[in-house]
């Protein structure tokens, strides 16, 4: 992949900001034991029958059968309220499907506590976005200390990981982008306001994390920055 940006002498812009990674074709090897065809997504593959066959219970295989060919389409939406409706279009048929998704959105305003991943302390389930949008008071600082961490290993993180943002929103300055089994360092927003968000896809489920938040006024701070 090649990717160039070219900007002219007259309008200036806030620009963009992308996230590359790169992703196993499970299909590559034996056709990832499909018997018919083979569909690679991000994180994880699906089989697909032919025309005339359904495919097994066991996911892999295909049999006869009348029903007519699925097709297998991934699609990544980004929704800011909790449903969504889909509208797919063939002739002049038209499906609506409302999706309902499961409310995950934290906001804390006590000085100290706990955050943990969904499900905690079992494994936290698949396809989901929770966010923690911390609050302290002016003047302090928001810090994020670790306990257990164990969420899907990928070298960017691509996959399930927790993002932790300096500020309030996503759009705040990222203090990390974490996966994997090592527990992460101790975080420390530069305010008193921090923004969580973790995502996970539908393939790999691992334990999660458990975090303590806490808050120190950024005075005291600076003073032991000066000491040090």
């Amino acid at each position: 992949m090649r990717i160039e940006f070219r900007s002219d002498n007259t309008v200036s812009k806030k620009g963009f900001r992308a996230h590359f990674f790169s992703d196993k074709d499970e299909c590559s090897k034996e056709n990832g034991g499909c018997q018919h065809e083979c569909i690679n997504t991000i994180g994880s593959y699906v089989c697909q029958c032919r025309n005339g066959f359904v495919l097994h219970e066991n996911k892999h295989d295909c049999k006869e059968g009348k029903s007519p060919k699925e097709i297998m389409a991934m699609l990544h939406f980004v929704n800011q309220q909790t449903e969504l409706k889909v509208s797919f279009s063939s002739g002049s048929k038209a499906i609506y499907l409302p999706l309902k998704f499961t409310e995950c959105e934290h906001r804390i305003h006590s000085p100290n506590g706990v955050i943990t991943s969904p499900n905690w302390p079992d494994k936290y389930p698949s396809r989901k976005e929770c966010t923690w949008e911390i609050s302290a008071t002016p003047g302090h600082r928001v810090k994020l200390a670790f306990s257990e961490f164990e969420i899907e290993q990928h070298q960017e993180c691509a996959y399930d990981h927790l993002e932790v943002f300096d500020g309030e929103t996503d759009k705040s300055s990222i203090l990390g982008r974490l996966c994997g089994n090592k527990i992460p360092e101790p975080l420390i927003a530069t305010g008193n306001k921090m923004f969580l968000r973790f995502v996970s896809d539908a393939s790999v489920q691992r334990k999660g994390f458990q975090a303590t938040h806490s808050t120190d006024s950024q005075q005291a701070s600076q003073a032991q920055d000066n000491t040090n």
